[in-house]
């Protein structure tokens, strides 16, 4: 530690032989004004320095700043520095003592880790792909069955789409969990009737808790209840609440799930009569890898970080998640409270909306992985649709103008011309400018999507396709997911 004297008044600097050695400098050879001083600090942290001395010097105040200096030897060092200003007998600032330390070693180490929690991002964001890529054909395939097997075939068929879509889920929570934690997810906010989902919720778990024989209660009161926020993330929320207590609650078991509006605030209790919460666990249920089932033959298993998403998007919220269990095979109880929204005078009535019968599009496929292009084809083929198949971005352009297609989905990571360096050369064709073209890709994190669609991707879907989804899409009734 360097200790120092600035006289404001003279801008003369005096300093300890410590202060010689944080700049590198020969003993005596410390900076003899404030000017000298400023002249030693690394060009990009200069003028911060400068105007944070110029504001002590008029004033008055602390002096808190943390900068580099460049040493004689080029090498760059980072010190911290702290100094208070002292009042003349006339009121203005006359002169300051402080002290200065190197802080070169923690700001390495700060930098590692910023380092490699990019290098995390970018491996999950990896991963994930990877793992996305092998689910769609699965998943398409899957789809395409179920449409033409016969009755014997349907049980199997349940089953592995209730497989593809729980590695799906593992997927999609691994990377969120790694974006809410540093504050990367916005919600899109918005009038929600909680009712709604959890009645959609319970329908869509209905396969899988029947499959198990288990009995799922709900509670839900008639008039909907309301409230701000995202409805995508709320559902996500409830989904792994009622997920989880069906993965940890034996066969014939129960689950409830009830909702009301108490006060200001709508609360949802999800129950069951599972395998329970040790004590020592629930205090750290919502932590990051913390399971509540440790046992080597845990058939459900899981990563530990779907509680950590509902107590992170909870309380994104503004709301509040609890969770009580009296110990191992008693069972186990969370609470969610969010703050509710005023209902407007009058519900209005919705319009029932008369589904009309999808029409016949002509799609092009650009994938390189031949198994999952060929499954989506034979599905949107399935679906009524024309598909002309190809493998490389290359001949992408050439195939369009052949084949004439209304919607072109392109996947991102072909090997060769890229998926962003085709959708360009599409925009950059007058004759092709205009067509529909929504990225597939195993990469789903928000700036993978921000850079979709500002390389001039329509819409950036998320692999395994949901077709249901690629025809509201096309039919213009969602936005870019």
């Amino acid at each position: 530690t360097g200790t120092f004297r600035w006289d404001i008044r003279t801008n003369a600097l005096d300093g300890d032989t410590y202060l010689d050695r944080l700049f590198g400098l020969p003993s005596g050879a410390t900076p003899r004004s404030m000017s000298e001083f400023i002249e030693l600090v690394h060009a990009d942290d200069r003028a911060r320095v400068r105007a944070a001395c110029e504001q002590c010097a008029t004033a008055g105040g602390n002096f808190d700043e943390e900068f580099r200096v460049v040493w004689p030897d080029g090498t760059e060092h980072w010190l911290s520095d702290h100094g208070r200003t002292y009042l003349g007998d006339d009121g203005r600032p006359s002169y300051m003592t402080g002290a200065c330390i190197d802080i070169t070693e923690r700001r390495q180490k700060e930098d590692a880790l910023v380092a490699a929690d990019r290098q995390k991002d970018e491996f999950l964001g990896m991963l994930a792909h990877e793992l996305r890529n092998p689910l769609a054909p699965i998943q398409y395939s899957i789809t395409a069955l179920e449409r033409t097997a016969g009755p014997e075939a349907t049980r199997p068929l349940q089953m592995m789409s209730r497989q593809v879509r729980r590695m799906t889920r593992i997927v999609d929570d691994l990377l969120d969990v790694s974006r809410v934690t540093q504050g990367k997810i916005s919600l899109q906010r918005a009038p929600v009737d909680l009712v709604a989902i959890v009645s959609h919720l319970v329908e869509a778990m209905r396969p899988t808790t029947d499959a198990r024989k288990q009995r799922v209660v709900a509670t839900l009161p008639p008039r909907p209840v309301r409230v701000s926020g995202d409805p995508v993330r709320l559902a996500q929320v409830l989904e792994n609440l009622l997920s989880n207590a069906a993965k940890y609650t034996e066969p014939h078991g129960i689950v409830e799930v009830a909702l009301e509006a108490r006060g200001s605030v709508a609360r949802i209790v999800v129950r069951d009569n599972g395998i329970g919460i040790a004590a020592d666990v629930l205090p750290r249920i919502f932590d990051l890898f913390v399971q509540a089932d440790t046992s080597l033959d845990r058939a459900e298993g899981g990563l530990g970080i779907g509680l950590t998403l509902v107590d992170r998007l909870t309380r994104m919220h503004g709301g509040t998640v609890t969770a009580h269990s009296d110990g191992p095979g008693l069972g186990s109880e969370f609470v969610v409270q969010l703050p509710l929204v005023e209902a407007a005078a009058t519900d209005l009535a919705e319009a029932v909306r008369v589904e009309q019968q999808t029409p016949s599009r002509r799609y092009l496929v650009v994938d390189d992985n031949e198994d999952a292009a060929e499954a989506l084809g034979l599905l949107l083929e399935m679906s009524g649709h024309i598909v002309r198949i190809i493998h490389t971005g290359h001949l992408a352009l050439a195939a369009a103008r052949e084949f004439h297609p209304d919607v072109v989905l392109l996947d991102v990571g072909l090997p060769g011309m890229d998926g962003y360096e085709v959708v360009r050369q599409f925009r950059a064709s007058p004759d092709l400018a205009q067509l529909m073209i929504i990225a597939t890709t195993g990469y789903g994190r928000a700036e993978d999507r921000a850079r979709g669609l500002a390389a001039g991707f329509d819409h950036h879907v998320v692999k395994p396709l949901d077709i249901d989804q690629i025809e509201r899409l096309v039919g213009g009734s969602s936005t870019a997911s």
